[in-house]
């Protein structure tokens, strides 16, 4: 967080890449992979197998790292 900025900041900018990515970052890919597919359909598919991803991921075990960060400010 030194670094980078608030936790806030990085996530937010980790969904905007993820959103950019799927509306116009693929392109060149789409027309490879699923030529069939137009550009609306393909950013649809991206979202929607990004929002599959993280429904399944199990975030639970990062939960002791944010408590051990959280004691870390409330220390201060």
């Amino acid at each position: 967080m030194a670094l980078a900025g608030s936790t806030r900041m990085q996530s937010t900018t980790i969904l905007m890449y993820a959103i950019g990515v799927s509306l116009l970052g693929c392109d060149r890919i789409r027309k490879i992979r699923y030529p069939e597919l137009g550009w609306k359909e393909y950013a649809l598919f991206n979202i929607n197998t990004f929002l599959k991803y993280i429904t399944e991921t199990d975030f639970s075990v990062i939960t002791k790292l944010i408590e051990y960060e959280t004691n870390l400010y409330k220390n201060k």
